[in-house]
C-alpha cells in the first residue's frame, strides 16, 4: 500500500498537479503573519507528509531488524532533513537562480525517480506475498 501511495504522489509531481493541501482563510492569514514558515503547523505535513512517512516505513521494513540497515535508513533520513533545512533556508536565493521553470523541471525529474522507487516497492511487496513465495 505504501508503494501505491508513493506512486500517486509521484504522478502528482509528474503532471504538476496541486498537492491538494486545503487551507482556510484563517490559516492563510496566519501563514502571512508568521515570519518563518518552517515552524508553522502547515509546513510539517508538507515536509513529513504521507509520501515521506510511507518511504521511511517501507525502508525500515526492508531492513528486517538489521541494525546496520536501520542505522543507514536513519542516517539517510537525517541527511534528507538537513537538505530540506538548507533548501528552506536558501529558498529565496534558489528561486532567483533556477526560476519557476527550473522548479517545474526539478519537480518532474524527482517525480520520475519517485515513481520508479514506488514501482520497485510494489514489485517487492508482490514478490514477498506468501502466495508467490510458495509458487517459486
Amino acid at each position: 500500500a505504501g508503494g501505491l501511495l508513493l506512486f500517486l504522489v509521484a504522478i502528482d509531481m509528474l503532471f504538476a498537479r496541486k498537492t491538494g493541501v486545503k487551507r482556510t482563510e484563517e490559516e492563510e492569514r496566519e501563514a502571512a503573519a508568521v515570519e518563518n514558515p518552517a515552524v508553522f503547523p502547515l509546513a510539517i505535513p508538507m515536509i513529513a507528509g504521507p509520501g515521506t512517512i510511507a518511504t521511511v516505513l517501507l525502508l525500515i521494513s526492508l531492513a528486517h531488524g538489521d541494525r546496520f540497515k536501520l542505522l543507514t535508513v536513519f542516517i539517510a533520513y537525517a541527511v534528507a532533513l538537513a537538505a530540506t533545512w538548507l533548501c528552506m533556508r536558501s529558498a529565496g536565493t534558489l528561486m532567483r537562480i533556477i526560476g519557476k521553470t527550473g522548479i517545474h523541471v526539478i519537480t518532474r525529474v524527482l517525480g520520475i525517480i519517485l515513481a520508479a522507487l514506488a514501482v520497485q516497492f510494489v514489485i517487492n511487496g508482490v514478490l514477498a506475498t506468501p502466495l508467490l513465495r510458495h509458487a517459486t
